[in-house]
């Protein structure tokens, strides 16, 4: 194959469809863990190997949540106010990535677990929906694809030199939703 043309192949964000909701946000976090152990218990019974991208980033956005509170005394949950907590957890990461990077499945779960928390709180206060991409899982809000993965992933590497832009896409999903105001990120 030509090296170029893979290049030009990788450059194209490819957007699935929007994922429909399984999960009501609002739900207290205990009730949605009920939900997701139940509806995997259901999948496990079935033999069904398929998951929905939204209950693979919900269940990451749980573990970050337990994670976060066993680990590192921090408070997570899916209101606006979190992200600053997020903040916190991803700055956490980000040192500890620094002073050593940490193995490819250590990543990838510090990265689904973001993500999955980061796409939760836009679910629960901008709506939306999941949709899955060729750029990772990412958000879509009255039209507007976020891709918060790749931002994630900039963030905890040090990649991305804009170290608001994980909390940038939450402000701009807000503009974009016609919701007033912007979080204090």
């Amino acid at each position: 194959m030509d090296e170029n043309m893979n290049e030009n192949t990788l450059n194209e964000i490819q957007l699935g469809e929007p994922i429909p909701k399984e999960f009501d946000y609002d739900l207290p976090l205990a009730e949605l863990d009920k939900q997701l152990t139940e509806k995997y218990e259901l999948l496990k019974q079935k033999k069904i190997e398929a998951v929905s991208g939204e209950c693979i980033m919900l269940g990451c956005a749980l573990d970050l949540v337990d994670f976060a509170k066993n680990n590192l005394d921090i408070e997570l949950d899916f209101s606006e106010k979190s992200l600053e907590s997020l903040r916190s957890v991803i700055s956490m990461m980000k040192e500890s990535y620094a002073e050593e990077t940490p193995s490819d499945d250590i990543f990838a779960t510090w990265v689904n677990m973001t993500s999955g928390l980061l796409g939760c709180i836009i679910m629960k206060n901008l709506g939306g929906n999941w949709i899955e991409s060729n750029a990772g899982m990412s958000v879509i809000v009255n039209g507007t694809a976020a891709f918060i993965t790749n931002q994630v992933i900039g963030a905890i590497s040090g990649a991305n030199p804009n170290e608001n832009a994980v909390f940038e896409i939450y402000d701009h999903l807000k503009r974009q939703s016609g919701i007033s105001g912007t979080s204090e990120s």
